[in-house]
């Protein structure tokens, strides 16, 4: 029964105006993905050329203040070869530093390069991995006997 009902249809691409329009229909199916493709990468890509653009841009860092009567803290953008100390959003003065904000207080101290290191506010401990900054795992139960 299937093959009754598309006989017709395949003995039509047979002929010279089915072979025509079947070939036609092909190469636009073709050119369609071929032009989709072109279109994608010449967007940049899965982000849409953004990438490009974020790299010429810079980054957004959290900062701080190190000029005494400032002190001020809050996000600014900087080129990806910034040197520190960059200039200050709010003094205009060259004292901003790149700065970390805990997780716990939500209080903004100087980012430090050391692989442990506290908060100066609520003394919380971060650890440096590969992966990125992240407290350590808390220890639970008792310590063993010495």
């Amino acid at each position: 029964m299937a093959s009754d009902s598309s006989g017709g249809i395949r003995e039509w691409m047979n002929t010279g105006s089915g072979k025509w329009v079947t070939g036609l229909g092909g190469l636009a199916l073709i050119g369609a993905a071929v032009w989709g493709v072109w279109a994608f990468a010449a967007k940049g890509g899965y982000l849409g050329g953004k990438r490009a653009a974020m790299k010429d841009k810079g980054r957004n860092i959290i900062y701080i203040c190190t000029s005494p009567p400032c002190g001020s803290t809050g996000k600014m953008h900087v080129e990806f070869d910034e040197a520190y100390p960059a200039v200050c959003p709010k003094c205009r003065q060259k004292s901003a530093v790149p700065g970390f904000k805990c997780t716990t207080c939500g209080k903004v101290f100087v980012k430090t390069e050391s692989m442990v290191f506290r908060c100066p506010h609520c003394n919380k401990l971060y650890e440096r991995m590969p992966g990125g900054l992240r407290p350590p795992p808390e220890v639970t139960g008792t310590p063993p006997p010495e």
